[in-house]
């Protein structure tokens, strides 16, 4: 079928027929199970779905099915950044969607993260991937890996410790896959010019909950 929606940003277009990939797609999501939830904002006591954690919960149904996905990127107007989304058939078929994201910020990080943050939320919609919901999985019987920790209430910012912070700080920036020159300056943007070893605990607080909102509360804002 012809693409005759109207012209606009974030339209979807396709290629002239689409009912052999629409026939793949729909084998392929038959076999797909939830993204899980492999990522925790420990501050928020939230987890949720990396970009990784997608791609795991897709990438076999879609490759036996002869379907592949690319998400290429292109500058826009005003500093925006557009993801394109394309999911491609072995016939020569093909579907594309397009997201405008703004980063709140031009440093290459945010860039970085506003475009992990666009491409995981592009994939999970063109494919039809939810993350698994954790209430569902208990009422089936399912078990679930659980942290062993005490009756007592999560900790509040005060009562972590300088141990706690760095370990927090660690994790985060293994999610944002940051190296240790992207790591200083990022840390230096927070706190300034120190040292490692001469951090105060107050200092990695800091930098730890800013690392923490870098992953998950750095949204971009969307069109």
């Amino acid at each position: 079928m012809e693409d005759t929606r109207p012209q606009g940003e974030n339209r979807l277009r396709t290629s002239p027929t689409i009912a052999e990939l629409v026939k793949a797609l729909s084998k392929a999501q038959g076999v797909m199970g939830g993204a899980k939830k492999d990522a925790t904002n420990v501050f928020y006591h939230s987890n949720y779905s990396t970009l990784a954690a997608v791609w795991d919960a897709c990438r076999k149904p879609l490759s036996d099915n002869g379907l592949a996905i690319f998400q290429p990127t292109r500058h826009g107007e005003n500093g925006k950044i557009i993801i394109e989304t394309l999911l491609a058939h072995s016939s020569g078929e093909w579907i594309m969607g397009e997201l405008d994201i703004q980063p709140v910020k031009t440093d290459p990080q945010s860039i970085g993260s506003a475009i992990t943050y666009a491409r995981r939320y592009a994939l999970a919609a063109m494919v039809g991937i939810a993350p698994e919901d954790d209430d569902a999985e208990g009422g089936m019987g399912r078990v679930k890996e659980q942290t062993r920790t005490s009756n007592l209430e999560p900790k509040t910012m005060g009562e972590l410790g300088i141990t706690e912070f760095k370990n927090i700080a660690s994790t985060q920036l293994k999610q944002l896959g940051w190296d240790q020159a992207q790591a200083k300056k990022f840390r230096e943007v927070k706190i300034g010019y120190v040292n490692l070893a001469d951090m105060t605990k107050e200092q990695w607080r800091i930098f730890a909950e800013a690392l923490c909102k870098e992953v998950e509360n750095a949204v971009p804002k969307q069109n």
